[in-house]
């Protein structure tokens, strides 16, 4: 890695070097010598490409500002997220009894017995199980087909988050039934099939009707119809930070394949109770393995689109920065090579009478048509380089004017300091020592 950087270091010196070398073998001495060495001798190509290059800059770092600005904005959207369930108190642990050798029968008994005894605990007021959490990796999603008139007949199926939840998980993880009733213990237990769904679901299921009562048909489960014996609120049980998509709940234990989350709703910060969760869990089996145990607010932080938010806010404000920081530069030099080109003239204009405001106006000049052109650029090309990302966007759209006008201001203040202190320097200088030096 340091062999190659320094490599690129060099072939930029060279490659940026040999222009201006080669241009240098072309000067003619006698407009050299009659130009007073002041170096009026560049001539309108290279002024051209000096001015271009800088544009270019500005234009760059407008782009990469208004891309990491709306990231930032998208970071803070989806730092404010609704799940509509709890988060802050709540304990996420995961085990596979399965993959250590339990039966489905051995393996409810475990799950009933650690959730006994955890939510006897001090500071703990429940504790339940599911096949997963709410927004944890691996979501899975199903289809399901309606009975009885809904809008999914066999065998068109509508598209849904799934999950498997025992009794206690409505109030453990908050979300609250809207009509009907959640699970019982012998709904895992007996021949019943049912099933819980979510408003969005409802709705898309059975428009304008009730949902209580109606049957669907899961094909995973052979086709057996389950009953639907309440609507819960709509909350997130998926990935996507960006849509709370409709799903449907089923019992927690009939099916038990892979590994279960516990979920404890504490008192306190989940820190503080982890350890005696986990030591309950090991009492009942000191050979099973805690995986991936956290906070509910951990799981949502974690979610693979807003960590995607994030580090995009984070790598393209820094892209920005630099390119910020090279504009500058470069717009700095552009000013103070024009002043320093430009000295003799300033200082005739101030020996017949011209005032230091004038000859600051002068020297900031070209400083603010290249700054106006700059931005008036990348703001076009950050319309389109906005669009490119908004799919990556929580509540924010490509052309947020916020983000723009911020952006173009800060960019503009900031080269335009850039160009004051050429200029200020151009405006004090002593007119008769300006004079003797040409």
């Amino acid at each position: 890695m340091f062999g190659f950087t320094a490599a690129a270091a060099l072939a930029t010196g060279v490659l940026t070097g040999l222009a201006p070398a080669l241009r240098s073998t072309r000067i003619d001495p006698a407009r050299t010598v009659g130009g007073g060495g002041r170096g009026e001798g560049a001539g309108a190509p290279e002024r051209r490409l000096t001015n271009g290059l800088v544009v270019v800059q500005i234009a760059v770092s407008m782009v990469l500002l208004v891309c990491a600005g709306l990231f930032v904005q998208s970071g803070r959207n989806a730092g404010a997220i609704d799940v509509a369930f709890r988060t802050d108190d709540l304990l996420v642990l995961t085990v596979d009894p399965l993959a250590q050798g339990y039966d489905p029968p051995r393996a409810r008994a475990l799950f009933q017995r650690i959730a006994a005894d955890v939510g006897a605990l001090p500071g703990i007021r429940s504790a339940s199980w599911a096949r997963r959490a709410p927004v944890a990796r691996g979501s899975s999603s199903g289809s399901v087909g309606t009975l009885d008139g809904g809008t999914a007949p066999e065998p068109d199926r509508a598209i849904v988050a799934v999950n498997h939840v025992d009794p206690g998980f409505f109030e453990t993880v908050g979300i609250p039934l809207i009509r009907g009733r959640g699970f019982r213990e012998d709904d895992a237990a007996g021949d019943r099939r049912v099933a819980v769904v979510s408003e969005r679901a409802a709705r898309q299921l059975w428009p304008g009707e009730d949902a209580v009562g109606r049957r669907i048909v899961n094909p995973e489960t052979g086709g057996t119809p389950f009953e639907v014996v309440g609507v819960a609120r709509d909350a997130h049980m998926s990935q996507s930070p960006f849509d709370r998509p409709p799903f449907v709940l089923y019992p927690f234990g009939p099916r038990l394949a892979g590994p279960a989350t516990l979920h404890v709703h504490a008192d306190g910060p989940p820190a503080v109770v982890s350890a005696m969760v986990a030591e309950v869990v090991r009492r009942h089996d000191p050979t099973l393995a805690l995986l991936d145990a956290g906070s509910m607010d951990a799981e949502v932080r974690s979610m693979p689109m807003l960590v995607s938010t994030r580090v995009g806010a984070a790598a393209i404000g820094a892209f920005g920065m630099l390119g910020l920081l090279l504009a500058v530069v470069g717009l700095y030099g552009v000013v103070s090579h024009a002043v320093v080109r430009r000295r003799h003239e300033f200082g005739i204009r101030t020996a017949v009478g011209a005032t230091p405001a004038a000859i600051l106006r002068l020297a900031l000049g070209r400083g603010i048509a290249l700054t106006l052109l700059g931005v008036g650029v990348g703001a076009i090309a950050a319309t389109g380089a906005a669009r490119l990302v908004a799919g990556f966007l929580v509540d924010v759209g490509p052309d947020e004017p916020v983000v723009f006008a911020v952006v173009g201001f800060l960019l503009a203040g900031t080269a335009l300091a850039a160009c004051l202190v050429p200029s200020r320097r151009a405006a004090k200088a002593d007119p008769l020592a300006t004079l003797r030096e040409g």
